[in-house]
């Protein structure tokens, strides 16, 4: 009897050691990466981010039909016709018309993505828009 008791605070005390040892060994908690809208892309730039911004201008241009809209291929590849639709959207949205999506850009796309929402929430495209508009940040 008195040998199972020493066994279950044997069992108890390496328990909590390692435990203890398990939170010093642990890493510290990584800053949270950037969102995209904390970033710059132009033309050259690639990936997810790219992505959101191509799928964005998409639906926010087929809703606003801003001057010069082409519907964009999204392959998040920022190229000649990236660059040229968000200077479409930067001239539409009276923002410099720099071909780079930057705080200025990101900020009236996400305000866009919310008069969307705002005005037919319900529609797959504004689904799609908010999700878009979460993932980047808004």
């Amino acid at each position: 009897m008195v040998l199972k008791a020493i066994k279950l605070k044997t069992v108890a005390v390496v328990s909590v050691v390692a435990f203890a040892l398990a939170l010093v060994a642990a890493p510290a908690p990584r800053a949270s990466a950037l969102t995209c809208d904390q970033m710059y892309f132009s033309w050259g730039s690639s990936g997810q981010c790219v992505w959101y911004i191509q799928d964005m201008l998409n639906i926010e241009g087929n809703w606003f039909k801003w001057p010069l809209w082409n519907k964009l291929t999204t392959d998040g590849q920022f190229g000649p016709l990236t660059y040229n639709q968000v200077r479409a959207f930067q001239a539409f949205n009276g923002i410099a018309q720099d071909g780079i999506v930057g705080p200025n850009t990101w900020s009236r796309l996400c305000q866009r993505a919310a008069q969307i929402n705002n005005a037919a929430p319900f529609l797959l495209s504004t689904i799609l828009l908010m999700e878009y508009a979460d993932a980047v940040g808004c």
